[in-house]
């Protein structure tokens, strides 16, 4: 007899209506809580600093997502192997995102997003922000004998319409 098991890894009320949201529990780990996610409405991350690469969020819960937040932290996990297991917690975020100074999108992202393969950059483009909270990664680059920083967040941009990752970001 095969017996899956699922994990129920977010549970809210809007409106009266409780959204629970069911997973395979496939992602099984020793940590407990990289089995759970939230889904928050209001970013936690500085806009300032956000700006200062280029990048702007814009909430417009008006255009729904094709894709799921769940399906996005699986993206996410898969793109940052060992994150989801070292975070304390992971938050998910959904905003329409800008970023005119990036355009190094894989051929996949580009090619299931014909608003991307066009523009080449994020235009209002429905995303999925999910950030593994409670890390500790040394930066990849720093100068000469500066000790390079050791960020404690890591966040994935995921394409809220096609799951496909975009590009991932640390700034603390």
């Amino acid at each position: 007899m095969n017996i899956k098991k699922w994990v129920i890894v977010s549970t809210s009320t809007i409106l009266g209506l409780t959204l629970i949201v069911v997973v395979n529990n496939s992602f099984a780990s020793s940590n407990p809580s990289v089995n759970k996610y939230e889904l928050i409405s209001t970013s936690t991350h500085d806009k300032e600093k956000i700006k200062e690469v280029g990048m702007t969020f814009k909430d417009d819960i008006t255009i729904k997502p094709k894709q799921g937040a769940s399906q996005a932290v699986a993206s996410a996990k898969e793109y940052a192997p060992g994150y989801a297991e070292e975070a304390k917690k992971i938050e998910v975020e959904y905003h329409l995102v800008t970023n005119p100074n990036f355009n190094l999108f894989s051929k996949e992202a580009k090619s299931s997003n014909s608003k991307l393969e066009k523009d080449g950059f994020l235009l209002d483009t429905p995303c999925y922000v999910v950030t593994f909270k409670g890390i500790s990664k040394p930066a990849k680059s720093y100068k000469n004998d500066q000790t390079p920083k050791t960020f404690t967040e890591y966040s994935v941009v995921v394409d809220a319409n096609t799951n496909q990752v975009l590009y991932g970001f640390s700034y603390r």
